[in-house]
């Protein structure tokens, strides 16, 4: 952003001292006595002459600056940025300027104005330009807009506050945080310690890859009877490891995906900058906590050497992604989650398992992030994930709450009454689930329910699971 759009004058407060300390008693003295008027009138039309003069020569004094910003800036939630602004001089004066930007609401910096000494003479080796780091923090993931930037300098006298507003259009892309995810995940994404020849593959391959001489131990089931009678001898086919494989993460973004699971303060030195800092709070949702887990999977899953592809859904399927690697296909998959939210309506399994049954025609991992604590869209979920489970391999998993659990647990004992009746709830949700789970076995159909701090870990484990197999 490069544009000046409106100066505007204001009266400083070197110019409202002026004239409570002088035209006040000027105006008491005149009043009360009548002697030297004269003097005390010419007093102050000189004082006034120069009160205007000061605001007619200074009325250009940001004619020459420029604010400069980039065209896009990348936030991650959660975690301190910075937005580095470039103030732009053309003139040879030196000026101290307070800027300001109109940051959206959503993004909170560590202070709203910063004043900047702008002097060409000190440091001639920046053509002109001046950073300026600005310190924030984004509280929500998504795209927002930061429009205005408000500048302000003294007039040559100082009797006046010069201000400029700058227009013009930058975009702010607020990411999800993975820090935390990938840093449970450490020893997996390392270098040292992943690849799929460190997966001990369990059974022999099922791809084809060519076909040799019978020897002795060799399968009968592996023999190739066409080849062999066309050779006159024994030839047996030979199977290799399937390298790539398709693995898709649904996400369910419906009402229920929009339960908060914990609350953050802002950092200390955003608390301490500022008294009504506290009123900020980070929110981590069942959403937001899905979407981090299926980016830190897609990582691992790229470094196998595997596809990765994304689903979004809720009453549709909102946003589908191919399963492809490689970086661009990466920044795809997280350019298409980081402006989801959730939505006001219930999730329909059958629109998702038909989209799925008509698009994706190889046989993947289908890994669905919902919830199915609701009794009766567990029920749509049983009956309609019977479309694909032949074709596909299906695992569906939710959040565990916390107070689902059974009723007697030694990490968990009751101690008052009231916890009778909550852990009693807890209970009887938590054999409902363990039902649906019964249910959805016997179809040959994972259900898992994950805890929220291991569940990036859980996820990659049944990645494994399903990879170490060759159930693909």
């Amino acid at each position: 952003m490069k544009k000046k759009y409106k100066l505007s004058i204001v009266p400083s407060s070197g110019l409202l001292i002026l004239i409570a300390s002088i035209f006040i008693p000027v105006s008491i003295f005149m009043a009360i006595s009548l002697e030297n008027t004269y003097l005390w009138l010419c007093l102050a039309i000189s004082i006034f002459i120069t009160v205007i003069f000061d605001a007619l020569i200074s009325k250009a004094r940001l004619s020459k600056i420029y604010i400069i910003f980039p065209n896009i800036i990348r936030l991650s939630k959660g975690k301190e940025g910075i937005v580095n602004v470039f103030i732009q001089n053309t003139d040879d004066l030196k000026l101290i300027v307070r800027v300001g930007i109109g940051f959206p609401k959503e993004i909170i910096p560590l202070t709203y104005d910063i004043k900047i000494t702008i002097d060409k003479s000190i440091d001639k080796s920046n053509d002109s330009q001046f950073s300026i780091n600005w310190p924030c923090i984004a509280i929500k993931q998504g795209y927002f807009l930061m429009e205005e930037c408000y500048v302000e300098t003294l007039s040559f006298i100082g009797l006046w506050n010069i201000r400029g507003l700058f227009k013009g259009i930058t975009e702010i892309r607020v990411y999800p945080n993975l820090h935390n995810e990938s840093k449970k995940v450490k020893q997996l994404l390392s270098k040292n310690n992943i690849g799929y020849h460190l997966i001990r593959q369990i059974g022999k391959g099922k791809d084809f890859e060519q076909l040799r001489e019978y020897m002795e131990g060799d399968s009968y089931d592996d023999i190739c009877w066409k080849a062999t009678a066309k050779r006159m001898k024994p030839v047996t086919k030979v199977y290799q490891i399937e390298k790539t494989q398709n693995i898709y993460l649904a996400i369910d973004n419906s009402r229920l995906s929009s339960r908060i699971l914990g609350r953050i303060n802002l950092p200390q030195t955003y608390l301490d900058s500022e008294p009504y800092m506290e009123n900020f709070i980070l929110n981590t949702s069942i959403l937001q906590k899905y979407i981090e887990c299926s980016l830190v999977m897609g990582a691992i899953i790229q470094k196998q050497g595997d596809m990765f592809g994304l689903i979004v859904f809720s009453d549709r399927v909102k946003k589908f992604i191919k399963a492809k690697n490689g970086k661009t296909h990466y920044n795809a998959c997280m350019d298409l989650v980081y402006t989801l939210d959730h939505e006001e309506v219930n999730p329909d399994y059958s629109e998702l398992f038909s989209f799925i049954g008509t698009n994706i025609r190889r046989r993947s991992l289908i890994i669905v992030l919902t919830n199915l604590d609701d009794a009766l869209m567990a029920e749509n979920f049983i009956k309609t994930s019977k479309i694909i489970k032949n074709k596909h391999i299906i695992i569906a998993n939710m959040l565990k709450s916390s107070n689902t659990h059974p009723l007697f647990m030694p990490s968990n004992p009751i101690q008052t009454i009231d916890e009778v009746y909550s852990h009693l709830a807890g209970h009887f949700l938590w054999a409902n689930l363990k039902n649906i789970e019964k249910i959805l076995n016997q179809h040959g159909i994972g259900f898992s329910m994950l805890k929220e701090d291991t569940m990036s870990i859980e996820l990659i484990s049944q990645y494994f699971s399903v990879k170490q197999r060759q159930a693909l």
